[in-house]
């Protein structure tokens, strides 16, 4: 997919929930931060971030949602695309190789803001039902958009066909299992994770018949699921507490997890074959490098005073 990283990038991007929002530059060889750049006033609190290309994507949690590009080779910001009214709040993004899907939330009911990456320019505005609210994750699987909405104590997974950018239906997932946090995908499964009350929960997706083929409850110990990511044969879940669980796809069942030294949630988790990087929900937010091969952590870091809250990161390989 569009933004993946298939060698180990040299970079690392963190966006921050500040006023106005920040995103931090980080180096992986050396494991250490290079610079911090600081959006303008009312360019607040970064909610998600993707890199296509030789552009980032930030999309901040505004009313109406704002999306900024920036370059990566000066990391300097190029524009910002203000969302209309209604459009409020950029929860997700997705993207191939022509479009970036917006997952906005205005509080009534979910949308997806589709931008020509060309031109930087909104061409289109998929309003979806009225229980298919907080379109907090996004992936493309194929010609399909996937995302994760709910609505109280009620989740689904809308399906988007992209050519013609319309709903083809939606799976509703049993009572007890909402509030979808992350989407993964590989082969022909997906993988939902679940912030439920007092535990998490991932859901496996047969993308074929697009029904639910299974789930894993994971202990409480681990905590509730922000985050989600493959590599090989693993799925790697970044919990609302300091750990990183580990799952084996071909089994489908929980292998083991790693603590990382910060004490409060993940809000991001990118990785290639040979490292994690996970970024933290705290003041200041900071970053842990995990070694896949042994599955601990190597190195970790916190950002300066005022770099706090970490939420969506960003990879790239320049």
């Amino acid at each position: 997919m569009v933004g993946e990283e298939e060698e180990e990038p040299s970079y690392v991007y963190s966006g921050l929930g500040t006023t106005p929002a920040k995103i931090v530059k980080s180096s992986v060889s050396p494991f250490q931060k290079v610079s911090t750049l600081t959006l303008e006033s009312g360019e607040n609190d970064v909610d998600d971030l993707i890199r296509v290309g030789d552009y980032l994507y930030a999309s901040l949690h505004t009313d109406p949602g704002k999306i900024v590009k920036i370059a990566l080779s000066t990391f300097t910001k190029v524009a910002t695309l203000t969302l209309a009214t209604g459009e409020g709040y950029g929860l997700s993004l997705a993207a191939d190789a022509s479009y970036l899907y917006v997952g906005a939330d205005w509080g009534t009911t979910g949308k997806i803001v589709k931008i020509a990456l060309s031109t930087f320019t909104k061409v289109a505005t998929l309003t979806l039902a009225t229980d298919e609210r907080v379109p907090n994750s996004q992936i493309i699987v194929g010609n399909y958009l996937y995302v994760g909405v709910s609505d109280g104590a009620i989740a689904h997974v809308v399906k988007i066909d992209l050519s013609t950018f319309t709903k083809l239906g939606r799976l509703t997932l049993p009572s007890g299992e909402y509030y979808i946090t992350s989407l993964a995908a590989s082969g022909d499964y997906l993988y939902a994770g679940l912030d439920e009350p007092a535990t998490g929960k991932i859901v496996k997706i047969d993308l074929t018949t697009f029904t639910r083929v299974g789930s894993i409850t994971l202990p409480s110990g681990d905590g509730r699921v922000y985050s989600l990511e493959i590599i090989g044969d693993n799925l790697y879940v970044g919990m609302i507490t300091n750990r990183v669980t580990k799952i084996d796809l071909t089994t489908f069942t929980r292998v083991g997890h790693v603590s990382t030294p910060q004490s409060t949630s993940t809000h991001g988790l990118k990785g290639t074959t040979g490292f994690l990087y996970q970024l933290w929900w705290s003041s200041p937010s900071g970053l842990a490098k995990i070694n896949i091969a042994t599955f601990t952590v190597e190195a970790s870091f916190y950002f300066a005073a005022g770099e706090s809250y970490g939420q969506g990161l960003g990879t790239a390989f320049i």
